[in-house]
C-alpha cells in the first residue's frame, strides 16, 4: 500500500521522453529539499482539485496567489514588489509612534491614488513639514519649528466663501476682507501701529 521512490543519490528526475522535466534534490544541500524546473521558461504550477490555479512560481522568481494580479489575485516579484488585485488588510492594532513602528511600516514614500480615511491622529514628525494643495502643489502649509504654520506666498485663508478671508496681499501687508461685515468683539481691543 505505500509507494517508494528511493534514491541513493538524493536525486530524482522526472522526464518526457528523456528530458528533464522537474528534479528533486533532497541531499544537495543541508537544511533544504529542492524543488526544480528543468525547462527554461516553465512555472511551477500548484492548482486545487477542481483545476483553479492556487500558486504559481514563475520563471523569474516571481510569486502568483490565485492566479496573480490581472487575475483577482496577488503577485510578489523577485525583487519583493507586492501587487494585489483586492484589498491588503492588516488586523494589528499597534498604534504609530514613531516612523518605525505600528502595525504598517514603509521606509520610501506613500503614493495613494483614491481617498485616506484616517481614523485617529496625523503627525508630522519633521520639522519644516509641509502639507502641499492641488494637482501641481500651489497651495501649502509649511511647519515653523516652534513657531506655527506659514501659508505660502499670497494664497488665502477663506470662511464660508471666497469673498471672507486673511491673506498677505504683499510683502508685510495683511489683509481682512469681507464681503458685507467684519465684527471685532472682545473684553478689551489694543490696536498698536
Amino acid at each position: 500500500t505505500t509507494v517508494k521512490i528511493d534514491s541513493d543519490s538524493g536525486d530524482i528526475s522526472f522526464e518526457d521522453g528523456g528530458v528533464a522535466q522537474l528534479a528533486i534534490d533532497m541531499d544537495g544541500t543541508a537544511g533544504e529539499i529542492i524543488i526544480q524546473p528543468k525547462v527554461a521558461s516553465d512555472d511551477l504550477v500548484f492548482k486545487t482539485q477542481g483545476g483553479t490555479e492556487a500558486l504559481r512560481i514563475e520563471d523569474d522568481a516571481a510569486v502568483d496567489f490565485g492566479g496573480g494580479a490581472g487575475a483577482t489575485g496577488a503577485t510578489i516579484t523577485a525583487a519583493g514588489q507586492i501587487t494585489a488585485d483586492g484589498r491588503i488588510i492588516v488586523d494589528d492594532a499597534t498604534d504609530a509612534t514613531s516612523t518605525t513602528d505600528g502595525s504598517l511600516q514603509t521606509d520610501g514614500g506613500l503614493s495613494v491614488a483614491k481617498d485616506a480615511v484616517l481614523g485617529n491622529d496625523v503627525k508630522l514628525l519633521s520639522d519644516a513639514a509641509v502639507l502641499n494643495f492641488g494637482a501641481d502643489s500651489d497651495v501649502n502649509l509649511t511647519h515653523v519649528a516652534d513657531t506655527g504654520l506659514l501659508l505660502n506666498s499670497t494664497r488665502q485663508l477663506q470662511f464660508g466663501d471666497a469673498g471672507t478671508y486673511i491673506h498677505q496681499s504683499a510683502d508685510g501687508v495683511l489683509d481682512l476682507v469681507s464681503d458685507t461685515e467684519i465684527e471685532i468683539n472682545a473684553t478689551t481691543i489694543d490696536v498698536n501701529g
